[in-house]
């Protein structure tokens, strides 16, 4: 990237909301809506920190408070929201009784893999997974409620040796058609200064300590909370952009916070960090969804469009007391 003169100290969030602002002004907008999900609402934070005045409204969907120490918070994000599974399903009738043990089965399935990995179609080809790749796999599941509806009963036919099942699955159609998707020279630069350069690997290693079941499968990879990934920020040299980009976000722009109760990455209980400085939010836990919550469901899209509607009164939200999570049983 270097070699090919780019810029890397040039991407972050503080840089990044500057580009926002001179789009707006490009474009002639007056006030505007603005709308972040996941890292999306990392950087509309920083546009409500840098130019309050442009904004009409802002929603945050998935919600990245600057202030948290994510590489070592996601690890205990990602537990949570598995244990959160977990209990739904024992507190649902028919989840219950079709999966008792569904505890013990996924403990089961993942110590057989780590001895004997399974052999499984992957493509036109097929590809190994042990232990650590069947907990990514869990992982990548917590990310929607669709994905979620299915884990019970993949972890079952797994416990089973069914395979079928698994190559029937929307979370193996999701790891076969999810690459490419991020641009990597881009994500290191806003990670490692907007995240790991606040971080410390000791304190990685102590999550990890604490929740052991995730080592492999998110501390193996090059991502935000991997030892790989602060090798990465060693190695780029990247610093601090400043200060204040890692501080709370102090607004009285009229703000929307959306949660999904399962989110692995940015759990509901970030919902009353985000909100600590913002004097006019209005923040909602969407039951039994998970990231993106917001776009992802029916009731999300209905309190956003309450929101814009008139962002200087508190949105109908009466969905958000009937949604449940729920699961597929036989």
């Amino acid at each position: 990237l270097r070699a090919a003169g780019v810029d890397l100290s040039a991407y972050n969030a503080t840089e990044s909301a500057a580009d926002v602002e001179d789009i707006r002004r490009a474009l002639g907008y007056g006030k505007i809506n603005l709308f972040g999900s996941s890292y999306g609402t990392r950087l509309a934070l920083e546009v409500m920190r840098r130019f309050p005045g442009a904004l009409r409204a802002v929603v945050l969907d998935a919600v990245l408070p600057p202030q948290v120490d994510r590489p070592v918070e996601t690890v205990r994000a990602v537990e949570e929201a598995f244990l959160g599974v977990l209990a739904a399903c024992r507190a649902d009738a028919r989840c219950q009784a079709a999966y008792p043990d569904l505890e013990q089965a996924h403990a089961e399935v993942y110590d057989r893999l780590s001895r004997q990995p399974l052999t499984v179609p992957y493509g036109r080809s097929t590809v190994q997974i042990d232990g650590d790749g069947f907990q990514s796999l869990v992982f990548l599941s917590l990310y929607s409620s669709l994905t979620i509806a299915e884990l019970p009963s993949l972890v079952h036919a797994l416990r089973e040796g069914q395979t079928v099942a698994l190559a029937r699955s929307t979370v193996w159609w999701l790891l076969q058609n999810i690459s490419g998707v991020i641009t990597v020279g881009a994500f290191f630069a806003h990670e490692c200064r907007g995240e790991m350069a606040y971080s410390s690997l000791e304190g990685l290693r102590a999550a990890y300590a604490e929740f052991p079941r995730w080592r492999g499968s998110l501390g193996r990879g090059p991502g935000v909370s991997s030892e790989r990934g602060f090798a990465v920020w060693r190695a780029w040299g990247l610093t601090q952009p400043s200060g204040e980009e890692n501080s709370p976000v102090k607004s009285d722009v009229p703000t929307l916070l959306l949660a999904g109760q399962f989110d692995p990455v940015t759990p509901p209980r970030w919902l009353e960090l985000a909100a600590e400085g913002l004097s006019n939010a209005y923040a909602f836990e969407l039951l039994g969804q998970s990231h993106g919550a917001g776009l992802g469901s029916e009731c999300g899209h209905s309190v956003i469009r309450a929101f814009l509607s008139d962002p200087s009164a508190r949105p109908d939200a009466a969905c958000t007391e009937q949604l449940r999570p729920w699961f597929k049983v036989p």
